[in-house]
């Protein structure tokens, strides 16, 4: 489906929202997999969009991360409405925090990998470490597909790169590239998410990479006074892309996230 606006979306279920907001240069299809946490009739509707940019959803005249923060409220108060839940990883988390600092009535909020300091320059990072290989695999990869699975990934197994190909891959080969040049020089919003005006009091979940040089962990350990009932959790053998590299214990650490906000309903 599509808003007046143009973005895409699909909603699964009924009940209570979540919106389920991807990172840069990919679609929703990088989180669409979390669809195998919620079962039959579990009370939530999810709410998947492409942002503006990427995916089906066109780039319009957003100029800067201002701009597309407003284009999600603008697609919450048409087609979520309040109160929801929202959930993002890496930019998506950057975004949620956004929301949050804007005033959004959220029921909690979950980051996975999420963007904190908008300046890669200001971020503590971990050097890049390989911590699984399988050279067989990487044999049989074109020098490019290599180059680009080889430059992001902590576990360079089957079951990455298939994971890789079936949920990043394909919302990569289809984003505005000439948008995402512009969003990536205007990539701050113009106010502050840390600290929060007030303390967030509700469940949140915050999963991150113990090797994901990309937005690293520390950054985000520095968000918990904000959040009095956030659950931090630090993954080995994780990078950037750890709900691939460690599906099972981020669908977990998901799942407890869902049903904690759901002793508050």
């Amino acid at each position: 489906m599509r808003n007046s606006e143009g973005i895409r979306f699909i909603s699964k279920g009924e009940g209570r929202p979540i919106l389920m907001l991807h990172g840069l240069l990919v679609d929703h299809r990088s989180v669409l997999p979390f669809e195998s946490v919620f079962g039959a009739d579990c009370g939530w509707r999810r709410v998947y969009i492409d942002l503006p940019g990427m995916g089906q959803s066109p780039c319009g005249d957003i100029r800067n991360s201002d701009d597309m923060l407003a284009a999600i409220q603008g697609f919450i108060a048409r087609e979520i409405g309040a109160p929801f839940a929202a959930f993002g990883y890496s930019y998506g988390g950057y975004l949620a925090q956004g929301l949050l600092a804007k005033g959004a009535d959220l029921l909690g909020m979950g980051l996975l990998a999420p963007v904190v300091e908008a300046g890669f320059e200001n971020r503590q990072l971990p050097a890049m470490r390989v911590l699984e290989r399988d050279e067989a695999l990487l044999a049989r990869l074109s020098p490019a597909r290599r180059a680009e699975f080889e430059a992001f990934r902590v576990l360079q197994t089957e079951v990455v790169f298939e994971g890789t190909m079936d949920e990043l891959v394909p919302g990569f080969e289809i984003m505005d590239e000439a948008f995402i040049k512009r969003l990536q020089a205007a990539y701050a919003f113009s106010f502050p998410v840390d600290p929060l005006p007030e303390l967030f009091n509700k469940p949140v979940m915050m999963v991150t990479g113990r090797q994901d040089h990309i937005v690293g962990f520390k950054d985000v350990f520095g968000l918990l006074p904000n959040y009095p009932r956030a659950q931090f959790s630090v993954l080995d053998r994780a990078g950037h892309n750890l709900q691939i590299e460690q599906r099972a214990l981020v669908e977990t650490l998901f799942a407890d996230w869902l049903g904690r906000m759901e002793k508050d309903l």
